[in-house]
């Protein structure tokens, strides 16, 4: 079985010509189409220091996954800053945060028919809930997690 175990469902299926003109859309060509598709997961905003490079990183991690002969999808989420939210109402937002961010990323990996997730370490419950391979970017492969 290939790596693109998933994205074949849109990619590949010819009763799928929708899914795979608005892929076209976006610039891919036939042979993108065949590769995996890698969801790049980014929390980046530049609400707070934590968060303000993400974007960045995951531009770059973009490269990196095109460069190996798959095809890297960035897509964002939320970001609640504990540090700003600390000691105020706002604090009440950021536990739930992570079950929407959890939310955001199964829904974007498994609507779209992503065959992995890069991701930034508090995004892993949402690859994990779905069941798909995912890796936490600057950790050394046996930190990556597979389900």
């Amino acid at each position: 079985m290939g790596l693109n175990k998933y994205s074949k469902t849109v990619t590949q299926d010819p009763t799928q010509p929708a899914a795979q003109a608005m892929l076209y859309g976006i610039g891919l060509n036939d042979t993108e189409l065949a590769q995996p598709f890698i969801g790049i997961a980014s929390m980046g905003y530049d609400g707070n220091t934590c968060n303000m490079h993400l974007n960045h990183l995951a531009s770059y991690i973009k490269v990196a996954v095109n460069a190996t002969e798959m095809v890297g999808l960035i897509f964002n989420t939320i970001g609640i800053s504990d540090g700003i939210t600390n000691g105020t109402d706002g604090m009440r937002y950021s536990l739930v945060s992570r079950e929407i961010i959890a939310d955001s990323i199964e829904s974007v990996v498994a609507g779209h028919y992503y065959d992995y997730g890069k991701t930034e370490p508090s995004f892993n419950y949402g690859v994990w809930r779905y069941y798909r391979t995912g890796e936490i970017p600057g950790k050394r492969p046996e930190y990556c997690f597979c389900i």
